[in-house]
């Protein structure tokens, strides 16, 4: 699944968003293709993890209750 992310996101210039709003469609259709889109934070493409970035900008601003249950609170 990350794999496909990567191929949406890969290329291009480095500030355009490319098919990153694609990708926020993607995942808010599917919740279960989150996780997905976590693992390719690892991606070794640097423009590839900052577009995952602003890819969960713009699912958060949508379902910010998805990306609670993954942030780890210090304590």
């Amino acid at each position: 699944m990350p794999e496909q992310f990567v191929e949406m996101l890969k290329g291009g210039h480095p500030n355009s968003l490319v098919r990153t709003e694609e990708v926020v469609r993607v995942v808010l259709a599917d919740h279960a293709r989150l996780e997905g889109l976590f693992a390719t934070m690892a991606d070794p493409d640097e423009v590839v993890r900052l577009r995952v970035g602003d890819a969960f900008e713009g699912i958060c601003c949508e379902k910010p209750g998805w990306l609670v249950e993954h942030v780890k609170v210090p304590g």
